[in-house]
């Protein structure tokens, strides 16, 4: 296969990809390439804040016209816009979230470590162990000792990108939060997966290569000119404790 034409199917194989979120570890797309993630029981994400106002749709749209015009970045076609309304508590460190999605009841469980990566500047990646129940029992017997944190109204519109350099799919989703008087503007970019293919030496990104692809994009971010971006590692329920004056329980 040319050069051009492992290109062109890798470009395939990053479009069905992102038609088909949570498609990792399927069978061999275009040309050959095969969609794995690198250790699935952590997400890697990296955040930057906007002061606003601003929406979701136009901060992503901002943030896909500066990393598409960097090389080696390509923009999926599509975009996802979602309303939810996640209902928080805490229980030994970790945060469950209770939210309506695609007409079912989901709770996601999550811990999080910030890892620096960026020198002096003070970057870091959210690396997080995340998991999902949508059985209703599991749901109540997991908050029924937990401390209630509060809830808040998120408005998200997200998208897929493709590192060509080191084939990996990214997530690149926009937010904006609002509890009470409060609001929340963030840019969220988060590690997906990465692209193998059988003729290729094995190899495994490791941590270290996800953290400096972050790292990189997050950068081109902060630095492009005019943007009002800056590196955050605010979480969901660290606002909701911000926007109630310090008496929302946090890890």
């Amino acid at each position: 296969m040319t050069v051009s034409a492992r290109t062109h199917a890798l470009e395939e194989a990053f479009r069905r990809a992102a038609a088909e979120p949570g498609s990792a570890g399927g069978s061999p797309g275009p040309g050959g390439f095969v969609l794995t993630r690198w250790n699935p029981d952590f997400e890697y994400e990296i955040k930057l804040a906007h002061p606003g106002p601003v929406s979701p749709a136009a901060l992503l749209e901002e943030a896909v016209t500066v990393l598409a015009a960097g090389a080696g970045v390509l923009a999926g076609a599509g975009r996802q816009a979602a309303t939810l309304r996640p209902v928080y508590h805490l229980a030994g460190g970790s945060e469950y979230s209770v939210f309506e999605e695609d007409g079912r009841r989901v709770q996601k469980i999550k811990t999080h470590t910030a890892v620096p990566v960026g020198g002096g500047r003070g970057v870091h990646v959210m690396r997080s162990r995340e998991s999902f129940e949508t059985d209703p029992r599991r749901i109540a017997r997991n908050t029924a000792s937990a401390v209630p944190s509060g809830s808040l109204l998120k408005e998200r519109c997200r998208t897929h990108l493709l590192h060509r350099p080191t084939r990996t799919l990214l997530q690149l989703a926009a937010t904006r939060c609002s509890a009470g008087t409060a609001r929340q503007f963030q840019l969220e970019i988060e590690y997906a997966g990465h692209f193998t293919h059988p003729a290729d030496p094995p190899r495994t990104p490791g941590e270290q290569e996800v953290l400096a692809v972050l790292a990189g994009l997050g950068t081109a971010l902060a630095d492009a000119d005019g943007s009002r971006l800056a590196f955050d590692t605010e979480t969901k329920l660290e606002f909701l404790r911000r926007a109630s004056g310090g008496t929302a329980t946090c890890p």
